[in-house]
């Protein structure tokens, strides 16, 4: 398994998404959970009472609920709905409440939900219902606002996908002691001031940007993290002025409680209980940063207008004091200085035509986004795994992993003969922990092993690794599971096939149960059980993605590998008897409930005679109808009486595309009560029909009702297909208020980008390196934005202008944007400051490393030698030289263990958010209540391990991407599987396996079959 600094989010899933490789056979894939209890009558006792009660089964129980209703689900059962969020309260919160329709994990809803501003914190689960998951606050929350988001591609317990975006803004009244206070206040000029106080008690002073900057200085605090609001406490300097400097005859409106002022830098008195500072100007800045650079904008608040030169910025860090770190004059091509992380940047300020802008930063109580916490160059990823997933006391541990610069997924290799540090956690008291030193190799792989005593207490364990030396604070390290035990291997092995990887949704599924001895023997005659399982299967374009790539794989984030999985709800159980050639089948209907596609899972499982209970498992796919719908990225945000435009298309399963076809629309109001799931309302607020062009695109458009209500809508489109299914998708309206308006002018925070002024929609979902995007912006009126793409890191950076209405902009897909890029538009429009934009999916499918696998024969006798050829192969089938890992284990392990090693590409490449900071001379900064008061191993055979045949961490193919190895089978009679995990230089990565039989009698030399490949 792999880790990195920052928390890594799964693979971005667009508004359909695949969860399984389809057809693929899954090997003993919920072992461990039996086993478990097996030796734990407790948890036996648990799973039945639960089983009773009929509790959805959740991911990390290889259990689930049976389906005890034959009536169609509605569409909203199949997927994860945000119900409501609500504060703890009115005033000073501490905590977010936040229910769903499904049971959830809050570990999972931590790596998709952003609270804003920054407010450290833990999700926490709440103690009777599993459908609710609170963010617990570390102190109280004194502000007047509070935005909750929710992204989209959050999986619940029972793998039901959120599939929009949610967002709840929190104005929080009773704390306008608090929010009305702010050390520096900035305003566009010409604008209203409001004040707190009335009468004559407010002194106000025209000041400088030196005591400005003075005002600012802070100590930094010991027990906040960098980043939190509350992170310095201010050091009270006092800020002296002239009398002459004090504004006479201020003139305030009574009924408003506002003054005006001209542009300038001031210092009020008496309208708070504290001193803060105003700042009035005509010109406004956007900022950009990442862990390298600090990019600008300057524009005309009015009007929106660019300033093309002649702004002065200074760049400051006021810990402690006054610390100019860069000053420069700013052009269109000169708007970007290098600053590399840790170096804090707390405030910017521009001076224009003698006016000032001021620019909050990480300053303590800023409003800006701040996202940035590492060094990306420094970050590691680390890929890490053993030989196999279980192991007796005595046995030897051999350990490969895969090092990479994180580089904002743009890998590069670390320095060969950099240090690896290895240790074991003590997990169980009674077993001591193991550490050991490797070094890197140029192929920024390493390589050891190690050996357990023999008096290792039997338990789940894993090995850590890390470039740097362990210690409390050191969250970059890979890991890898695996377990100890006393165990017997099984006498035979049960299988699972099915007849094709697809089906229709009217099709009847076709499996084969087959078992056999490890010396090829037919296990006649066996009764095998079954269970069949249903999932939701999300679907991809075929266009973009291929088999070998499996969006979904939860690699690098909380799953990826381990021992448990979750199959679904169970809809059909069975026994069938294996005939004379150790075979018997299973026909069965799909979960006709249903109304999307679904992954259905066949699990088998029999009791050797050694009391191993035995499973496998297999699933194929069934398609809710001959083609699918994907909407089109566009703006999710609206007005009542807006025109509602929503681009989709529509494709077959072939890929090909949907030409001249009706599709039908509706948005409705969905009332979710949450307290009786029978009760739930629907309300269609429109409906109607739209016609798809020769692309198989279409757009659907109406117009709201200005009397609709807030509150998120759903549109669903959908049609029905040759054979009567219906395929159908939906997405989320969210209606925005005038409320919602106000609170608009503060940045967005967390991943999250929304669209409230702009209107922007992409020509389609996903995207290819080398790929046009083709982006339609809608503007209501003329203006310049400042163009950047984003992930970890701003690409590209530039000016744009706006004409009023629709805009195209056609962006080259380049290897910098992949796996994936928010585009983000910064401006200023009506005196307001915005930052609005899109996500968009670019699978890294050019960093698939194709690894093929074929031995010269299929089957053996004991006393002869394997010959396997390996070749490695680019994306697009060119040879190439990779560095790799061979592995070859008795499949028997397997019946006992699934594989815990995860996906080795989905687990380097997945869909990443937007992590960079952002602000703006408007953005402003509150008072959160913290801040104002006071001051080794090598290739070749193991020995005599019989579990383990070969291990080689450290083979290699050249350029023409093809080496053969030579296995001695040093006369064990039994089937072998083979697998391959590899990498090259510029972080392509793969993995492949196989197998052989080594048996008593072998009739001629049979041709080894090949690989399967992922």
């Amino acid at each position: 398994m792999d880790s990195d600094q920052n928390t890594q989010q799964p693979e971005r899933q667009p508004d359909n998404v695949t969860t399984a490789t389809p057809a693929s056979t899954i090997s003993s894939q919920v072992l461990s959970f039996f086993h478990r209890i097996k030796e734990r009558p407790i948890i036996v006792f648990v799973l039945i009472l639960m089983a009773i009660i009929g509790i959805l089964g959740f991911r990390y129980m290889t259990l689930s609920k049976k389906s005890q209703s034959n009536q169609p689900l509605q569409y909203f059962d199949n997927v994860l709905l945000v119900l409501d969020a609500e504060l703890d309260k009115e005033t000073a919160p501490t905590s977010i409440k936040v229910r769903f329709n499904n049971p959830i994990d809050p570990h999972e809803v931590a790596h998709f939900a952003a609270i804003s501003p920054r407010i450290l914190g833990k999700w926490e689960a709440d103690k009777t219902d599993k459908t609710v998951a609170h963010y617990k606050f570390d102190k109280k929350y004194k502000a007047i606002f509070l935005v909750l988001y929710v992204t989209r591609g959050l999986t619940s317990l029972n793998n039901k996908t959120l599939i929009n975006d949610y967002e709840e803004t929190f104005n929080i009244g009773g704390n306008t002691q608090y929010g009305l206070y702010s050390r520096v206040k900035t305003f566009p000029a010409g604008k209203a001031i409001p004040l707190y106080s009335y009468g004559d008690s407010i002194t106000i002073y025209k000041s400088n940007v030196q005591n400005l900057l003075n005002f600012l200085t802070y100590s930094p605090s010991d027990k906040e993290k960098r980043g939190s609001i509350y992170d310095g406490t201010y050091s009270q300097k006092s800020i002296q002025h002239l009398e002459s400097d004090k504004l006479q005859n201020i003139k305030i409106d009574p009924e408003e409680n506002t003054l005006s002022l001209e542009p300038g830098v001031y210092y009020v008195e008496g309208d708070t209980n504290d001193p803060y500072f105003i700042v009035v100007s005509s010109f406004g800045v956007t900022l950009r940063q990442d862990d390298k650079q600090v990019i600008v904008g300057a524009f005309n608040i009015a009007d929106g207008t660019k300033i093309s030169n002649g702004v002065t910025f200074g760049l400051y860090n006021l810990t402690n004091g006054v610390n100019l770190l860069r000053d420069f004059v700013y052009s269109e091509a000169n708007n970007s200085q290098p600053l590399a992380y840790p170096t804090r940047l707390d405030v910017a300020i521009g001076i224009y035509n003698n006016e000032v802008a001021f620019v909050p930063v990480e300053i303590p109580s800023s409003y800006a986004d701040i996202q940035v916490s590492s060094n990306l160059d420094t970050d590691t990823k680390i890929f890490l795994y053993t030989d196999r997933p279980i192991y007796k006391p005595g046995d030897t541990v051999f350990i490969k992993g895969i090092v990479r610069q994180d580089s904002d997924s743009l890998y590069k290799m670390p320095t060969a003969g950099s240090t690896m540090y290895l240790q074991t956690p003590e997990y169980n008291e009674k077993n001591q922990k193991i550490q050991l030193t490797t070094m890197l190799d140029e192929y920024g792989t390493f390589y050891a092993h190690f050996v357990l005593p023999k008096d290792y207490e039997p338990s789940f364990s894993s090995v850590q690794a890390s470039m740097r030396q362990f210690t409390s604070d050191n969250y970059q390290y890979g890991y890898a599971e695996f377990e100890v035990l006393k165990y017997i291997k099984p006498e035979f092995e049960i299988k699972t096939t099915v007849e094709k990887e697809e089906y229709l949704n009217s099709d009847k599924l076709k499996f084969v149960i087959s078992g056999n001895y490890f010396n090829g023997k037919p296990l006649e005659g066996k009764d095998i059980k079954y269970t069949l399982y249903t999932d939701n299967y999300y679907e991809v374009e075929k266009a973009v993605y291929n088999k070998n790539f499996n969006i979904s794989s939860p690699g690098g984030m909380c799953g990826g590998g381990g021992f448990e999985e979750y199959f679904g709800d169970e809809y059909k159980s069975g026994t069938v008897t294996l005939n004379s050639k150790g075979q018997g089948v299973v026909e069965v209907d799909s979960d006709m409930r249903s109304q999307l596609s679904q992954k259905i899972t066949l699990i088998a499982k029999v009791v050797d005679g050694n009391n191993n209970e035995i499973l496998t498992a297999s699933n194929a796919i069934v398609h809710a109808a001959e083609f699918n719908i994907f909407f089109i990225p566009s703006t999710d945000w609206y007005n009542p009486g807006d025109e509602v435009v929503v681009p989709f298309y529509s494709e077959r399963l072939t890929g090909d595309k949907m030409k001249g076809t009706l599709f039908e629309y509706k948005l409705i109001d969905y009332e979710y009560d949450y307290s009786n799931d029978k009760q739930n309302q629907q309300t269609v607020i429109t409906s109607g029909s739209v016609q798809t062009d020769e692309n198989g695109k279409g757009i659907v458009k109406f117009v709201l009702p200005k009397d609709v209500s807030k509150k998120n809508k759903q549109l669903i489109v959908s049609a029905k297909d040759s054979k009567n299914n219906t395929a159908q998708n939906q997405k989320s309206i969210s209606i925005l208020t005038e409320e919602d308006k106000e609170v608009s002018i503060i940045p967005q925070w967390g991943d999250r980008i929304s669209q409230t002024y702009l209107k922007i929609s992409s020509d389609q979902n996903s995207f290819k390196v080398n790929d046009t995007v083709n982006l339609t912006i809608e503007s209501p009126k003329d203006l310049d934005v400042l163009l950047t793409f984003e992930r970890g890191r701003i690409y590209n950076p530039r000016f744009m202008h706006l004409n009023k209405g629709k805009n195209l902009l056609q962006i080259k897909v380049d290897e910098d944007l992949s796996p994936s890029i928010t585009v983000v538009f910064s401006f200023f429009a009506d005196d307001r400051y915005h930052t609005e934009g899109l996500s968009l999916n670019v699978p890294a499918m050019h960093k698939l490393l194709q690894i093929g696998l074929t031995p010269n024969k299929t089957s053996y006798s004991p006393t002869e030698t394997a010959e396997l050829l390996i070749t490695t192969k680019d994306a697009n089938g060119a040879p190439v030289a990779a560095q790799m890992s061979v592995g070859i284990v008795d499949k028997a392990i397997y019946a006992l263990r699934k594989s815990a090693t995860p996906p080795i590409h989905s687990s380097f490449y997945y869909f990443r958010p937007r992590r960079t900071n952002a602000s703006s001379s408007l953005t402003g900064m509150g008072d959160f209540g913290g801040g104002r008061g006071g001051g080794g191993g090598g290739g070749g055979a193991p020995g005599s391990n019989a579990d383990l045949l070969y291990w080689n961490p450290n083979l290699r193919t050249d350029t023409s991407g093809e080496v053969r190895i030579s296995i001695p089978l040093l006369g064990y009679k039994t089937i072998w599987k083979v697998q391959v995990l590899g990498s090259t230089i510029s972080s392509e990565v793969g993995q492949a396996d196989t197998e052989f039989i080594v048996g008593s009698q072998v009739k001629g030399a049979q041709t080894g079959k090949k690989d399967k490949k992922r």
